[in-house]
């Protein structure tokens, strides 16, 4: 997968938290509380006949317009009295409400004429936003201190979640191109120590040489707090060469996560053709001594002989 689209993934990731927050502590949560049935009234006869009270409550952070609650066509609906002004009920058994404020609540009686009038005879409430849900109390209906003590814990742990897995790409995937974009690559001195060719085959001193001879350092730098070796590559043999590359420090165990640079495998070359190899490691310019080690392995594909180069380089 490649660092890209883990940034995007990432990046959804910790967008979908702040969505799931803002969501959480503004969404819409407008209820109708189980009205309460009177079955005695001095309005009227109460043979059929029933005095409700309803409550319509907005528990959310948001504002509530336009709201409608439903009841059963088929009876004469009377309002008696309001907690609010300005209230009507249309013959389509529409209780209208122009606006809700965050945890606000209107309380309607209403008389009811026509027959035997049930909870179930109240078919919903919705708004301009939401279909609302009827709830079997006020408490039912209001947030909690605790609910929201439950909320934030949740939120916080999801927040450091996202925090720890940016952290991590951060560090793994995008630091080491990062810092050396941030530093200046400067040109260190060298000096070439304890330098060893070995081979695996039966190969003539000259023919060995050959082989070492197509490998060099061809400069070393210093951006941050990792070393670059260029390493110059030319197959002025007849054969394809293949190479192996790598470098290690005194330190090298102290590697942050996500060096990769310190080995390059399966590079190869045919006959005059040249490469640049860039080799990187951590060796902070406080560490001492300033010591890293080249090893570099070439294979001649024509009868798999290959020759190892090994030597010391001490940064100045």
């Amino acid at each position: 997968m490649s660092y890209l689209l883990v940034g995007v993934l990432i990046g959804i990731f910790v967008s979908f938290i702040g969505w799931g927050a803002k969501r959480l502590f503004f969404r819409h949560q407008l209820h109708l509380i189980q009205p309460k049935l009177l079955d005695y009234s001095g309005l009227g006869p109460n043979a059929n006949s029933k005095t409700i009270e309803v409550t319509v409550i907005n528990s959310g952070r948001l504002a509530e317009e336009a709201i409608k609650v439903q009841f059963a066509p088929g009876f004469r609906y009377n309002i008696v009295a309001s907690s609010a002004p300005d209230l009507v009920i249309g013959r389509d058994g529409i209780l209208s409400i122009d606006r809700l404020t965050p945890k606000q609540e209107i309380t309607v009686i209403i008389y009811v004429e026509g027959g035997e009038f049930r909870k179930e005879h109240i078919q919903g409430i919705t708004s301009k936003e939401v279909v609302g849900t009827i709830k079997d109390s006020l408490q039912a209906a209001r947030t909690t201190p605790l609910q929201i003590l439950i909320i934030i814990p949740l939120l916080f742990i999801g927040m450091m979640t996202a925090g720890y897995i940016v952290g991590k790409f951060i560090e793994i995937a995008a630091w080491p191109s990062i810092e050396a974009s941030l530093y200046t690559h400067k040109t260190l001195k060298y000096s070439a120590e304890n330098k060893v060719t070995t081979t695996s085959y039966q190969l003539s001193d000259t023919a060995k040489q050959i082989l070492a001879s197509t490998i060099k350092i061809a400069s070393i730098s210093r951006a941050g707090d990792s070393v670059y070796i260029d390493v110059s590559l030319t197959n002025d043999t007849k054969d394809k060469l293949t190479y192996l590359l790598s470098i290690s420090s005194s330190i090298s165990d102290q590697r942050p996560d996500g060096y990769t640079g310190y080995i390059k495998t399966d590079i190869t070359l045919y006959s005059g053709m040249s490469k640049t190899i860039e080799l990187s490691d951590y060796l902070p310019k406080h560490t001492v001594p300033q010591l890293i080690s080249f090893d570099a392995q070439v294979t001649r594909s024509v009868d798999s002989a290959s020759v190892d180069v090994n030597e010391d380089l001490k940064l100045n």
